[in-house]
């Protein structure tokens, strides 16, 4: 469970995927104070869930060019986050941690059954505070990975 999330400066956005797009709906009112949410079907019926943030507070007003590209009508400037919606009770945890996202991270493996157990993860500063995100598989076992 995680976000793949873009930082725009000035740059006009596009939503491109191989599987159609059956619809793009907002939610109004918006999730709280400059962040809008969005909801993504996508043919295959894998819904997707979508996040914008603009320090200006501009939401984004996009055309759906065809079923395969969404294009936002002007230049942006902000975050735009999307992710997988699995389910059960993860919408809800993906509203609360929106507009957060790493800035540097360092990951371990393991080879032969030798496991290097570090990571490092950090995150820019937020107006709500310190956050951390950790994707659940790092923390398995805790029903929570988001302690925001």
């Amino acid at each position: 469970m995680f976000f793949v999330t873009g930082v725009y400066h000035g740059y006009t956005p596009v939503l491109q995927t191989g599987v159609f797009l059956r619809s793009i709906t907002r939610y109004t009112p918006a999730l709280r104070f400059r962040v809008t949410k969005y909801t993504v079907v996508p043919e295959d019926e894998e819904t997707g869930l979508a996040y914008t943030y603009s320090p200006s507070g501009n939401e984004l007003d996009s055309t759906v060019v065809s079923n395969g590209l969404a294009q936002v009508t002007s230049n942006f400037n902000g975050i735009i986050q999307v992710a997988k919606n699995p389910g059960g009770g993860a919408e809800a945890l993906y509203d609360v941690c929106c507009e957060l996202y790493p800035i540097t991270m360092t990951l371990s493996g393991s080879v032969d059954g030798v496991v290097a157990p570090s990571r490092s993860i950090a995150f820019p500063d937020h107006q709500l505070g310190s956050h951390r995100y950790t994707a659940q598989y790092h923390d398995e076992g805790h029903g929570n990975c988001c302690n925001c």
